[in-house]
């Protein structure tokens, strides 16, 4: 068995119980907010699937978190034999304490474990026997025998022959059965049990407690995992009542019907997959939930089987996921060695004559030591050693590398001082008090700037205020502004007509200047026209005539 199985062991039962305590804190969490008692039971029993799934998926999908431990060091090799003359001489290497054994207590662990499962196994199957006891001593019930309209479809109708209440088991072949005082039932009461035990025969009740119950036997030393299955029952209870009001049974009459069946009978049999409707236990907090008007009574749908499975398994895988996992890594060559550096080594006796003195030179007896082994075999001598080389002449001193200035970290971790050959140092009291000295040089210096700065800022200050009072007069006079320019606004608007009325007259003339201007140049082109065709076709003068009409005309128009 490997020395890190239990410390792996143990911490995969730390990862199992961690994540169960999470998976069922988030479901009571969860139907806080929910209303129908049937999303609620359907919560729980997956928050007990997940639990159940959790131990699978932690082996199969891989933790990113890692633990890893070292491979223990080898054993010392020959290279750490170290010859010495007398190893009486050497102390004893002390003895390793004996510390913890993870293996051991990883067994004993285990073994509290499965005898707390064993418990609970063992009492499921009490209970079962009890069940099928309980099946065997009651007799088979006929439909025409009973006067009900419920529809029991292939569930096997059972009278008992004891004063149980009405219950319910099995999910591949479901019983229901029935006290004897059933018989003389009326037809109101027998329908509202049957439909009520119907509704735990369809959602598969007792099919979710047995899971409910093998989640507990796993995971028995947490007790939210007992209380969680007590909430399941309760709610399976609720979902049932839910189903026979939505099935048209009048709440205040039902309320009474379950007050009257828990105090007639009581279920004497000890099945952890029946489901009894006469139990006390949650019979308050079921006629409360009967007698609510504006509670929700819908059943699951597909849509919250889809989205409350699929956050079931997020919620496993991501616990899978999230935990630490245990790996055992190697050692590398360096630790190793140094490991091996570090381990007491082995001694190896000298071949040395016996002195006279000694005891058995003298023939006396033989000290406590004798009982010791004898050493090892002398090891073979050492080559001689090559001479030493001759003496090197003395060089020259080195002259000091010339110093390198303190060095102060920017980086906001502090003040680092260097050596002169660029290593770090510790602060000295010099180095301390030079510090205080530059930091008070620089408060002193940010004063200065701040008390040379304060005579503009004041004047910028100023001109703040100044420009604030100019606003705020400003905003006063906005309402006389605003009352002028109602005055002025009808005298404005009619300056502005009588502006547009003479520009468009402007414009008006102007268009009539411009064709009048038109028509003139054309009349005049048409009557240069018609004088030179006239001049063209009078007879030709003579030149009497001619100089008498030059004369005539006048000296501009020679």
């Amino acid at each position: 068995m490997s020395a890190h199985l239990g410390t792996a062991a143990m911490l995969f039962a730390g990862e199992c119980f961690a994540g169960s305590f999470v998976l069922l804190a988030l479901a009571a969490a969860a139907n806080r907010f929910i209303a129908a008692a049937s999303v609620r039971h359907f919560v729980w029993l997956t928050a007990f699937g997940a639990m159940l799934m959790l131990p699978l998926a932690v082996q199969v999908l891989p933790g990113e978190i890692v633990v890893r431990h070292e491979a223990a060091a080898a054993a010392p090799t020959a290279s750490a034999v170290e010859p010495i003359t007398n190893y009486l001489d050497k102390p004893l290497p002390a003895l390793p304490q004996p510390g913890i054994d993870s293996n051991a207590v990883a067994a004993a662990a285990f073994a509290l474990w499965l005898a707390g499962f064993a418990w609970a196994i063992a009492r499921y199957f009490v209970g079962t026997i009890g069940v099928n006891a309980l099946h065997i001593a009651s007799t088979a019930l006929n439909d025409a025998e009973l006067d009900h309209a419920a529809d029991c479809g292939a569930c096997e109708l059972r009278l008992s022959s004891e004063d149980g209440g009405p219950v319910t088991w099995g999910f591949l072949k479901p019983v229901i059965l029935l006290p004897r005082e059933s018989l003389t039932w009326t037809r109101e009461r027998l329908n509202a049990v049957l439909l009520h035990e119907m509704a735990h025969v369809r959602r598969c009740d007792s099919l979710a407690q047995t899971l409910s119950h093998l989640a507990c036997a796993i995971y028995w030393p947490n007790p939210l995992v007992w209380l969680s299955a007590r909430a399941l029952v309760r709610e399976a209870e609720m979902a049932a009542d839910d189903a026979v009001i939505g099935a048209g049974v009048k709440p205040s009459e039902y309320a009474g019907e379950l007050v009257r069946i828990a105090e007639e009978f009581q279920s004497r049999a000890r099945g952890f997959s029946l489901v009894s409707m006469a139990a006390k236990s949650s019979l308050e907090a079921r006629v409360k939930s009967v007698l609510s008007a504006d509670k929700s009574r819908k059943g699951v749908t597909s849509m919250d089987v889809v989205k409350i499975a699929g956050v079931g398994l997020m919620a496993t895988a991501a616990l899978a996921l999230a935990r630490p996992s245990f790996a055992e890594g190697v050692r590398s060559a360096e630790s190793i060695a140094q490991t091996a550096a570090a381990a007491p080594k082995a001694v190896v006796v000298a071949d040395a004559a016996p002195a006279a003195n000694t005891p058995a030179a003298s023939g006396d007896a033989a000290p406590a030591d004798a009982d010791l082994p004898p050493p090892p075999p002398a090891a073979e001598a050492a080559p001689p050693a090559p001479p030493p080389p001759p003496a090197a002449e003395a060089l020259p001193p080195v002259p000091p590398p010339p110093p390198v200035p303190d060095v102060v970290d920017k980086d906001g971790d502090g003040v680092i001082i260097m050596d002169s050959h660029g290593n770090p140092r510790a602060l000295t009291e010099a180095d301390k008090r030079r510090i205080r000295i530059e930091i008070r040089k620089a408060r002193e210096d940010a004063r200065t700037a701040i008390e040379q700065a304060r005579p503009e800022m004041d004047r910028a200050i100023a001109q703040i205020e100044a420009s604030r009072a100019e606003l705020e007069a400003l905003r006063a006079e906005q309402p006389q502004i605003r009352d002028a320019l109602k005055t002025v606004q009808p005298e404005i608007e009619r300056a502005l007509a009588d502006a547009r009325a003479a520009l468009a007259k402007a414009h008006v003339d102007m268009d009539l200047q411009v064709r009048v201007d038109d028509a003139m140049k054309r009349a005049e082109v048409r009557m240069q026209m018609r004088e030179r065709r006239m001049r063209e076709a009078a007879p030709p003068k003579d030149d009497k005539d001619t100089v008498i009409e030059q004369e005539s005309a006048g000296p501009d128009n020679r």
